[in-house]
């Protein structure tokens, strides 16, 4: 298995995807210097806090509207502790044209996921409304984010341990527009898996 995050990097707007989160990585970074493991100052000398908040991000350009959704699902839980894992949590990125605008971008709009078994069968299915797809907005690290977190339902989750696929959609109602995942997200679900 290759882990937890979804294997989009491959094509090329996988490839511009992870150019556009590197970039970001190096831009959020610039002018900073390591000094202990536990300091980080800038070459003027100001705290961590303070460089924070001077350093901005550039500012979104108009038009610009989600052509691409990132997916990374995080390691499942068992929330009702019955040795079968039921919860799988999943954060969302959504960016335009990574050529005009490197960042990820918020959007009002509607979120679905899928849980699949390699084969092809339906675990679970989630669809989020425009306000709780909003209620799951975050500010991250990269940029705007969602996080949600797709329980199954009571008994799906007894299950011996199998490999299973998240994928996503997302959906501006205004629009009608579509997008869906270039890739899934990969987690063990069933008997003993999960953390």
């Amino acid at each position: 298995m290759r882990g937890a995050t979804a294997s989009i990097f491959s094509g090329r707007t996988g490839r511009l995807i992870a150019m556009a989160v590197g970039g970001f990585v190096t831009f959020a970074c610039a002018g900073c210097v390591t000094v202990s493991d536990k300091t980080t100052v800038s070459a003027g000398g100001t705290s961590p806090a303070a460089n924070r908040e001077k350093k901005a991000r550039p500012p979104r350009p108009s038009n610009l509207h989600a052509e691409v959704i990132l997916i990374s699902a995080g390691v499942p839980t068992d929330s009702d502790a019955n040795g079968f894992v039921d919860t799988v949590p999943v954060v969302v990125y959504l960016f335009g044209d990574v050529n005009r605008y490197p960042l990820p971008i918020k959007e009002d709009g509607e979120f679905a996921f899928r849980i699949t078994t390699r084969d092809g069968t339906r675990i679970g299915q989630w669809v989020f409304s425009e306000e709780q797809s909003e209620n799951a907005s975050q500010e991250m690290a990269p940029g705007p984010g969602y996080a949600f977190g797709l329980r199954l339902r009571e008994g799906v989750d007894r299950m011996p341990r199998v490999e299973a696929l998240v994928s996503g959609r997302f959906r501006d109602p205004r629009t009608k527009r579509e997008i869906g995942t270039n890739g899934v997200a990969e987690v063990l679900l069933g008997a003993g898996a999960g953390g």
